[in-house]
């Protein structure tokens, strides 16, 4: 394989190519990128074993050839050459990177060792415009449970009654996002965090193709590909703890109680993040406290109430995150009770439905 290619292309290919890479993989196979030259088209594969990325990108080709080495270490030099171009050639058992100054030498690996790409048999196709995907990844991306194993901990993609619809917990908060999708057929797929992740900041505006079976799903946009191994398990049944209309409803500027949010849970309890909201009459009164260091806060909200006056706990901490993600000038804040889950809304948000549940904090 010999190849000349401009420095700030290759990087950007490579950045891309890269970012599934762990920094300590389980199989050091798995720390490098396979790159494939074919003319003047070199793609890039790598693997954190639940994905498979591959991407190309435009090179000076000479001589075909497919081999793996450490990718990562090629970029990071890359990022510190001003050179326009570069030269890259195997040698042997070694990749050399030839520039004006000098020269650069990797040893490659057996690329047979890679992991294979997974075959799609019988495929489910659904095509989605990115910024429809990409809005409901970053409204439940945050709510993926992190710290657990099974189906929680993976975003669940579930397309039926001609509704895309994106849910994730972590079980004190549960998000779920909502748009109108025409499909010819139902789908459910558990799609794991890193997938997400991986998604979450490569898409741009265009379409997704996703093609998928039981086992994994190939997302395409651009002229990236992502092979990603799908969970297994039941997502909750989370309707059901979704509570009925209370008819107490909070309708406040999303950035005025966020910002007296961020101010309170300073002064409170770090531990457990308490914060007490008392919604009545005209607003809202948030209290916090840390009996530890004999502090208090409190602050009140105007706001338009309508219902009964309810006092109850919620994690400050999540509010927070909450509201950052809501992108409305208004959010409604629904409340039952002490002891039932508080729920959030955009106000005002007509090109899709958002929700998240918050479950109570004892008082």
């Amino acid at each position: 394989m010999k190849f000349q290619a401009n420095t700030k292309i290759l990087s950007n290919a490579l950045q891309v190519a890269t970012a599934i890479v762990a920094s300590n993989p389980v199989l050091p196979i798995y720390k490098d990128v396979v790159f494939s030259l074919n003319g003047n088209v070199l793609s890039f594969t790598s693997s954190d074993m639940l994905n498979i990325l591959i991407t190309d990108t435009e090179v000076e080709g000479v001589a075909d050839g497919r081999v793996s080495f450490d990718g990562k270490l090629l970029l990071n030099i890359l990022k510190t050459i001003y050179e326009e171009t570069v030269n890259i050639e195997l040698v042997g058992k070694s990749i050399i990177l030839s520039v004006q100054m000098g020269k650069y030498e990797f040893p490659i690996s057996e690329v047979n060792d890679f992991p294979k790409l997974p075959e799609i048999t019988d495929p489910v196709k659904l095509e989605i415009p990115t910024d429809i995907l990409m809005e409901g990844i970053i409204k439940t991306f945050y709510s993926i449970d992190s710290d657990s194993i099974g189906a929680i901990a993976n975003l669940l993609l579930k397309i039926e009654g001609n509704e895309l619809n994106l849910i994730s917990t972590r079980g004190s908060v549960l998000s779920e996002f909502i748009i109108p999708f025409e499909s010819s057929q139902d789908k459910q797929m558990l799609i794991n965090r890193r997938s997400a992740a991986v998604i979450k900041s490569m898409l741009t505006k265009g379409e997704l193709m996703i093609s998928s079976n039981d086992s994994y799903a190939l997302f395409e946009f651009d002229n990236i590909k992502l092979y990603s191994r799908l969970s297994e398990g039941i997502f909750p049944d989370y309707k059901r703890i979704i509570p009925s209309p209370s008819g107490n409803n909070f309708i406040v500027g999303r950035s005025t109680i966020l910002s007296a949010l961020k101010r309170l849970i300073m002064v409170g309890d770090a531990a457990i993040n308490l914060v007490k909201l008392t919604f009545k009459d005209s607003g809202v009164n948030i209290e916090t406290q840390d009996t530890n260091y004999n502090r208090s806060a409190q602050e009140f909200i105007e706001g338009e109430y309508v219902g009964e006056e309810v006092a109850i706990g919620l994690n400050g901490k999540f509010l927070v995150e909450i509201l950052s993600v809501i992108d409305s000038d208004q959010v409604n804040i629904e409340v039952t009770s002490p002891v039932r889950p508080a729920l959030l809304r955009p106000q005002d948000v007509d090109e899709y439905r958002y929700m998240v549940l918050i479950a109570p904090l004892m008082l």
